[in-house]
């Protein structure tokens, strides 16, 4: 489908259609990818490959008549709402997902035209060009696939009408438009709900490509994909992976590197194609369609169990290494010269060792990838696109109350240890710092006695305007505080910037005492669109009063007008 732009985490099949069975599992020794073999075995995994060549298999047909729309009421309806009737959520979790293909029918035809509402067409393609600065290469791209070889035929600046109708229907070239949930605002909705059901990125591309024409060479995405076909009918072929759940993309393969097809199928209007990443593709438009249109949806990027070590590991062998005094002895002399030295047996020991100092470093590299989801996910679907801001009039003595985006607030104890070492989203974590060095007597970078340093700290005081905290819950029962409650959200994300690369690093955050915590669980957790009782919140009046107060000024919290 062609590499999907964006943040670290986020991408992209009658003759037959792909059976949903298994493809093969390339062997690690196997040199020649043609010879690989289809075979479907009972657990539903990939099975081993064989030196037959076999036909491609033929899908499982079923319910043709399924034209019904997408279920927006909730991210698992929608997701189920996708798969049906072809596959429940739990059996396409059990089956399917990061094991083999899936497509869902929809009959085909005007019937099954309108499955996805108005995502996206041609002619909604042409409406944004003449609207929107749409530029080559950042927004849209422009290529073609022609005897084996992938040619790039993108123009410079503005990516105006007349261009792109003239490279569409002269050059025949097929049109890949980044993230369009950015503008059209189905897309928006679709990409919304999947995030807060997979806590992952979801991007999306829509492909366009004339008749008898094929944009991009075969390949395979380090992502799941779900194609969805909004016009006409594309011919898609699928080849075992060289490499089972990739973390790269493999940029363009040849047709030499990839054997025979274990599915081939023409996918019609309103069906849906699944396949795991690793799994390589190519797609045409047959030359009796007049041009398809599909959009690729993508999540899963970097959201393995190794991408999490990554992160926790660094802080696991640290606390190893000062909790142990068998990872801080010194290497044997000569050792690093001495090929002849077999140091196996000691490094497997200190590598058992590892786990006796996990820590809550796992939750926390948890918490760190969920905050760089959170600071990057698109904002919840408000048609029309309006502002964020308070709701309802101001919280005042007992009222009425509810979160008003709870899949998109996250609720943290953090340590101050973690704040200080820059897990926490505040940028106060630095003023701290400063802070001990004012009290140490040290000089501040600008000054050379006190007096910056207040300075210093009436600074801190402004920046720390947006974090919610109360001073004398910071000190309660005359205790220092050592931990913090961070609600995190994406409620003011930016929609515009969503996957085009401009990642944050930091979500929109509000800070609390620990105290606070039970309360915010107790509005994230009541049922949703139901009012709670302010009075019922496990806490003082007086702090009642400042949590609601921060929570509906950031826009989180609606209070009754009743």
């Amino acid at each position: 489908m062609g590499r999907t732009r964006g943040s670290k985490r986020a991408t992209s099949s009658s003759r037959n259609a792909p059976s949903n069975v298994s493809p093969p599992k390339r062997s690690k020794h196997t040199t020649k990818p043609e010879k690989s073999k289809t075979i479907a075995n009972t657990t539903g995994r990939r099975a081993e490959s064989t030196t037959q060549v076999e036909t491609p298999t033929a899908p499982e047909d079923h319910s043709t008549n399924c034209s019904g729309k997408l279920d927006f009421s909730s991210p698992e309806r929608l997701l189920a709402s996708m798969l049906a009737p072809a596959a429940s959520l739990s059996s396409f979790f059990e089956e399917q997902w990061e094991q083999k293909p899936l497509v869902v029918r929809r009959g085909g035809g005007e019937a099954s035209a309108g499955s996805y509402g108005a995502c996206f067409s041609k002619d909604g393609l042409l409406s944004l060009l003449a609207k929107h600065d749409i530029q080559f290469g950042l927004d849209i791209n422009v290529c073609r696939y022609v005897k084996s070889k992938r040619e790039n035929l993108n123009g410079s600046g503005r990516a105006t009408t007349a261009k792109i109708k003239n490279l569409f229907d002269k050059k025949q070239a097929t049109l890949q438009f980044h993230q369009p949930q950015r503008f059209q605002d189905e897309l928006w909705r679709i990409c919304e709900l999947l995030e807060s059901h997979f806590h992952s990125l979801v991007g999306a591309n829509v492909y366009m490509t004339p008749g008898g024409s094929q944009g991009l060479a075969p390949h395979y995405d380090e992502v799941e994909v779900f194609i969805l076909q909004l016009e006409g009918r594309k011919h898609w072929r699928l080849y075992a992976p060289p490499t089972e759940l990739p973390r790269d993309y493999s940029g363009d393969l040849t047709q030499d590197d990839i054997g025979h097809p274990t599915h081939d199928f023409v996918l019609e209007t309103g069906d849906l194609l699944y396949f795991p990443r690793g799994t390589v593709h190519q797609a045409d438009t047959p030359s009796n369609c007049q041009h398809s249109t599909h959009v690729t949806i993508s999540t899963y990027q970097r959201s393995s169990y190794g991408d999490l070590l990554t992160l926790a590991l660094p802080k696991i062998l640290n606390s190893a290494i000062n909790g142990n005094v068998d990872f801080r002895k010194g290497l044997h002399v000569g050792q690093l010269s001495n090929n002849r030295v077999d140091d196996k047996p000691t490094f497997q020991s200190l590598l058992g060792q590892l786990s006796n100092h996990v820590g809550d470093h796992i939750e926390g590299a948890k918490y760190q990838m969920l905050r760089d989801f959170v600071a990057n996910r698109l904002p919840p679907y408000r048609p029309g696109d309006l502002e964020t801001g308070p709701v309802g009039p101001m919280p005042t003595g007992n009222c009425r109350v509810r979160l008003i985006y709870a899949s998109h607030t996250f609720v943290h104890k953090v340590s101050k240890h973690e704040d200080e070492d820059g897990e926490n989203d505040d940028e106060d974590d630095e003023d701290d710092e400063d802070d001990e060095d004012d009290e140490d007597g040290e000089d501040g970078e600008d000054g050379e006695d006190g007096e910056d340093g207040e300075d210093d700290e009436d600074d801190k005081d402004d920046e720390d305007d947006d974090i919610a905290t109360n001073a004398d819950s910071l000190n309660q029962d005359g205790h220092n505080l050592t931990g913090f409650v961070v609600v995190q959200h994406s409620v003011a994300n930016s929609r515009t910037n969503h996957m085009m690369g401009s990642g944050e690093t930091k979500p929109q955050a509000l800070r609390f005492p620990t105290g606070y915590y039970q309360a915010i669980n107790q509005l994230k957790s009541h049922s949703e669109g139901d009012w709670l009782e302010s009075s019922q919140l496990c806490l003082p009046e007086d702090d009642i009063r400042d949590l609601l107060m921060s929570l509906w000024a950031e826009g989180l919290l609606e209070i009754s007008k009743d």
